[in-house]
């Protein structure tokens, strides 16, 4: 049936677009979707404009992780905002691979898209997905606002990864017809038997993770607060040590909040993580702290890995999880709440099993990457046919 829905609306070169200099979760759904779609579509594929402001570590680690989903892409670069050196190289590209899709998963990836199809008169439809990040109201980011604006109006299609994401654009006539709601899906295979447990360490302490960018809208100082009232004023019966993994640009502001909170022996920055996998095993609890969201692809695998998790009720997060269910909510912003979801899932054991359980089949049973991929091509095939 997918296969003929393909074929029949003659859908076979798409691809996926993004601007990067970190792998985060933007990255992960651009890498994965593209990938996925090679089960059905033809020419599956991705372009990655690699941003010259990212660190020469942050690069590397990038390009590691996009080798390992083993899919078909190709490397651009920039320097500055913009470049009609980079419009001309992209649309010769999508000239040569016969693009019809150009999926963006951000605005610079959409503008750029939507000027190289102007110039150069290209029959590519454009589909522009709102992840997590939105602008704020700084006089900085007025020219980024303007491309957000331009994209927006340019675009054929208007992805939000959770319904808060597009809905100031529900409201207005000219756009509301072109926007659609297309939660993440899990991305990895699922597997039906319990993950491996992790072997208890000595003084049995509990172990508390975040997978996060090093960005201010993840409001990791919030969680760092959170661990020095626990740990110093004894609010827990069981010790705990703390782990976040990812990188960006406030590592270092983060390990100076460490140094001075005292926390040295109980948090540590990991930094870039290749098995994921084995990292989410280690852990007994997942943190997210972010003061706005999409549909967080950390959740989403710790969902997969039965972990009991405390998160903000932002953005696409209220759309997994539902409070002492599948997870364990808490207003954004909030400490003393955030302290007592963590303590109360410290403290019992059996929760956190009963909440893992719940939450990996909720996983199951909603958010599959095969529904995904799915909803996704049934968009195209009616970009294309002019539904």
């Amino acid at each position: 049936m997918r296969d003929r829905m393909a074929s029949d609306k003659r859908l076979f070169a798409v691809v996926q677009m993004s601007f990067s200099g970190l792998f985060g979760g933007r990255e992960a759904v651009a890498f994965a979707l593209a990938k996925i779609l090679e089960e059905q579509i033809e020419h599956s594929m991705l372009y990655l404009v690699m941003e010259k402001r990212a660190s020469d570590t942050a690069q590397k680690e990038l390009l590691t992780k996009l080798d390992a989903y083993g899919i078909k892409w190709k490397l651009f670069s920039i320097e500055g905002r913009f470049s009609w050196k980079l419009i001309r190289e992209l649309a010769a590209s999508l000239k040569q691979d016969r693009v019809q899709i150009v999926h963006c998963h951000c605005l610079k990836s959409a503008f750029f898209s939507l000027v190289a199809r102007s110039v150069y008169r290209l029959p590519v439809k454009i589909v522009f997905t709102l992840h997590g990040l939105p602008l704020s109201n700084s006089p900085s980011e007025l020219f980024l606002h303007g491309m957000n604006l331009l994209s927006v109006l340019g675009a054929d299609s208007i992805i939000g990864c959770c319904r808060q994401r597009v809905q100031s654009y529900l409201s207005m006539p000219w756009i509301k017809n072109k926007v659609s709601v297309i939660q993440n899906g899990y991305l990895m295979p699922l597997h039906p038997s319990v993950p491996a447990h992790r072997e208890p360490a000595n003084d049995s302490a509990v172990t508390i993770g975040m997978v996060v960018r090093l960005s201010p809208e993840k409001n990791i100082p919030l969680f760092l607060q959170a661990v020095e009232h626990i740990t110093k004023d004894g609010l827990a019966k069981r010790p705990i040590r703390c782990l976040i993994a990812g990188d960006g640009e406030l590592r270092e502001p983060l390990q100076e909040t460490i140094h001075r909170l005292e926390l040295e022996r109980t948090v540590t920055l990991t930094g870039f993580v290749a098995d994921m996998d084995a990292f989410y095993k280690t852990l007994d609890i997942l943190v997210l702290t972010s003061d706005y969201e999409g549909t967080p692809m950390c959740i989403l695998e710790g969902m997969a890995h039965r972990l009991a998790i405390v998160a903000s009720s932002v953005g696409g997060v209220v759309d997994l999880l539902d409070h002492n269910v599948t997870g364990s909510l808490f207003s954004a912003g909030n400490l003393a709440e955030l302290i007592d979801r963590i303590i109360a899932l410290i403290d019992d054991q059996q929760k956190r099993e009963t909440l893992g359980a719940s939450a990996f089949q909720r996983l199951v049973d909603c958010f599959s990457a095969e529904a995904w991929r799915d909803r996704h091509i049934s968009l195209y095939a009616c970009l294309l046919s002019g539904a």
